[in-house]
């Protein structure tokens, strides 16, 4: 697969299959109502978590 993973509401969650020990990095844009909360989990570890300003917007990159 092309690795890209569009949640669009009311879907909540993807299934994604990672091989052990190797490193992948992931980006995320977020758009909604400000002040909304958010938190990207990968099985039991927080990767983001935050609240939309009033940009209404939030955006990041991470490594796992």
């Amino acid at each position: 697969d092309s690795g890209v993973y569009d949640l669009i509401h009311p879907n909540t969650f993807a299934e994604v299959s990672l091989n052990e020990g190797e490193m992948y990095g992931f980006r995320y844009s977020l758009h909604g109502k400000a002040g909304t909360s958010f938190k990207i989990e990968l099985d039991d570890e927080v990767l983001a978590e935050g609240e939309l300003d009033k940009s209404e917007a939030a955006s990041g990159s991470g490594v796992v």
